[in-house]
């Protein structure tokens, strides 16, 4: 891992080694907007692909649930 690099920021991909692969490597970079030539492709880390999955998931779970439910209190 290059000295500065922070976790679950863009790694740089290794270069297509055939034809075929630089060619499926520009569609990507159109697509994705994911680098910046056929040699300088980045993406995120797989595991912090999953984490941020989870995160949202997380998120979307919390929302439904109130933040400060009613407390009823039974006197006796």
């Amino acid at each position: 891992m290059p000295a500065n690099w922070v976790p679950c920021d863009p790694v740089i991909i290794a270069p297509p080694k055939t034809f075929a692969e630089l060619e499926e490597r520009n569609k990507q970079i159109q697509k994705n907007r994911n680098g910046m030539a056929w040699y300088l492709s980045l993406k995120k880390p797989e595991h912090c692909i999953a984490d941020n999955e989870k995160r949202q998931l997380e998120a979307k779970t919390q929302e439904s649930v109130p933040k400060n439910p009613i407390k009823t209190q039974i006197f006796a």
